[in-house]
């Protein structure tokens, strides 16, 4: 019979607190559309703050192998969150797989445990605000800039008129009031089953260039769309 002391209890305390702070800013990136979302960021959390608690239980102090080995992983799971264009010319998803990076790092503070879970959520804190409040600022610094490249990526449903799709995605920003100066197919996307399109568009005054990818993120045949900064 396993007998769990009062000493021991923190631990499960601590893998629940890496629960709820993998769902937030798990949810903070599945509400941007981003490759690895909720779930991804829960079990990167949980999970390296479960092998350092592992870790901890078989050694009297952190020696710091099972967290080497969990940094490791990720690297090759961040890798999957990155998305280059066939193009060359512009990559996607650096920020989710930093996001998805530092997870691993707070949970790994967190399973320490000790003064280790409180620098682990002061991090979360500071995650959240990068991710959500310094979105804004760049999302309002560059209102004044007018001609603005975007790239998207659309589903290609078997049988379907991609073109049709692009030019209702297209409408969509031309409703938005966006003038479209530009649209490019890439051909290189297209034994994938997506296609992937880089347009130039030229805002009005004021403009937020959020109600773009707004109106993306509301149609159902694209996949993922970024302004290329």
């Amino acid at each position: 019979m396993i007998v769990i002391s009062h000493s021991q209890y923190h631990y499960f305390i601590q893998i629940l607190l890496a629960f709820f702070i993998g769902s937030v800013i798990g949810w903070q990136r599945q509400l941007h559309g981003s490759p690895a979302g909720l779930r991804t960021h829960i079990l990167v959390c949980v999970g390296a703050t479960l092998l350092t608690v592992v870790d901890m239980l078989h050694s009297s102090t952190f020696q710091g192998k099972i967290a080497a080995a969990v940094v490791t992983g990720i690297g090759f799971l961040g890798a999957g969150t990155i998305i280059h264009s066939d193009k060359g010319d512009a990559v996607r998803g650096l920020t989710t797989a930093a996001s998805v990076w530092v997870t691993a790092g707070i949970g790994i503070a967190l399973g320490v445990g000790g003064l280790s879970t409180w620098i682990g959520a002061f991090v979360a804190f500071l995650v959240l605000a990068t991710l959500s409040i310094v979105y804004q600022i760049e999302d309002i610094a560059l209102r004044n800039k007018r001609n603005r490249s975007l790239t998207v990526i659309i589903s290609r449903p078997e049988g379907g008129n991609i073109d049709a799709i692009i030019a209702r995605v297209i409408g969509q920003f031309t409703g938005a009031g966006a003038v479209v100066q530009s649209v490019a197919k890439d051909p290189k996307s297209q034994h994938q089953g997506e296609t992937v399109i880089h347009c130039e568009l030229r805002l009005p005054d004021g403009f937020q260039p959020a109600l773009i990818l707004q109106a993306c993120a509301g149609d159902a045949d694209v996949v993922q769309a970024n302004w290329d900064l």
